[in-house]
């Protein structure tokens, strides 16, 4: 089995100063991390079979804090997967995913994304 390679949010260049370093270069927006995430695992992925989208208003991915997946049951219906960076005391939610299939589904799906995003 190949391993799952990681969405990065952000993107490097090698330093031409300093070789074998690489530099920041620029913060992926929300949605070219969405496509990628959708390359990995389909347009209706168990676990995130009702949607799966980007918070409205997410631009670029946050630099600064830690990202997070988690599942959660919805207040009526299914389960959500949130994707978030806390950063201080910052919540920003960036991705969020439905499903019918039930806990464990949400559960694998949230681990599948946190696997993607190398958290």
């Amino acid at each position: 089995m190949n391993p799952q390679p990681v969405i990065e949010p952000h993107v490097y260049e090698h330093d031409p100063s300093s070789p074998g370093r690489l530099t920041f270069a620029r913060s992926k927006t929300v949605a070219e991390v969405l496509a990628e995430i959708r390359s990995a695992v389909g347009e209706y992925p168990e676990g995130g079979e009702e949607y799966l989208s980007a918070v409205p208003g997410a631009g670029a991915w946050p630099r600064e804090g830690r990202t997070v997946v988690f599942p959660v049951e919805g207040s009526s219906e299914g389960h959500y997967v949130h994707v978030e960076v806390y950063h201080g005391n910052a919540r920003i939610p960036l991705l969020l995913a439905k499903t019918f299939a039930g806990r464990d589904a949400a559960w694998q799906f949230a681990r599948r994304l946190a696997d993607l995003l190398g958290v």
